[in-house]
């Protein structure tokens, strides 16, 4: 079954994008496309000119490692530490024995780094707290400090902030550009709330059963294309 299809996109180093649509749009698919999880079955996928389907195990790894990935549930290791979660951000790039012995007993320089972006996320005081004793908002900010830890060029985002308050999903989002910026990262985040991508991102991608609809400035997009993108088939059409 194609996911997408049709689809021709240009992203430019240091852009902030948001991706829109309902569920089943194929953002998540899109995302996993951008850092190489998932491999077009047609079509091509670009990074610094080289198609990822034409990618070995290794350089496959390296191009993940490159890329930065904020899940939506998290993807945490529940009951470990909060430092062990944020340094596995580099286990893609070190040998077995390498990643096992970071996990257990991460180096001074590890620590030290970890501490930072848990600090610039607004945390640092839960370093070596359980992971699984975190609020909902709390373990997203360490998932961004995991993917942070990577040292990435690039951060993608799916639904960040599906599992937060409002209130707690504009700071997330907020936090998330802010960082996106001051470290010149180009961000790419799926979203629902049309408000927080028309505050925070310049441009967006709207996606719809896995076609583009809209790709442009946000303030540009008249507000009826955010809203067809949403809209519900009549019953006829849904019983087809």
């Amino acid at each position: 079954m194609e996911v997408l299809r049709n689809l021709t996109l240009r992203i430019e180093p240091g852009e902030n994008i948001a991706i829109i649509g309902p569920s089943g749009a194929g953002k998540t698919t899109f995302l996993r496309l951008l850092n190489g999880t998932v491999l077009p079955t047609s079509g091509r996928v670009l990074s610094d000119s080289v198609d990822s389907a034409e990618l070995g195990p290794t350089h496959l790894r390296r191009l993940r490692s490159r890329v930065g990935f904020v899940h939506q549930e998290h993807a945490l290791v529940p009951n470990v530490r909060v430092v062990q979660n944020v340094v596995a951000g580099k286990l893609g790039q070190r040998s077995m024995w390498g990643a096992v012995r970071s996990m257990l007993s991460p180096t001074r320089a590890d620590l030290d780094l970890a501490h930072e972006l848990l600090v610039r996320v607004g945390i640092g005081d839960k370093l070596f707290q359980r992971t699984d004793h975190l609020s909902g908002g709390e373990r997203q900010r360490v998932a961004l400090a995991r993917a942070l830890f990577q040292e990435p060029d690039a951060l993608l985002a799916d639904e960040p902030v599906a599992s937060v308050d409002p209130a707690r999903a504009r700071d997330l989002i907020g936090l998330l550009c802010e960082v996106a910026r001051e470290r010149g990262l180009t961000l790419v985040c799926s979203l629902h709330d049309l408000l927080l991508a028309q505050e925070f991102f310049g441009r967006s991608i709207g996606l719809r059963e896995g076609r583009v609809q809209f790709d442009g400035a946000t303030n540009e997009i008249p507000a009826e294309a955010f809203d067809d993108l949403y809209r519900l088939e009549d019953a006829g059409s849904r019983a087809r």
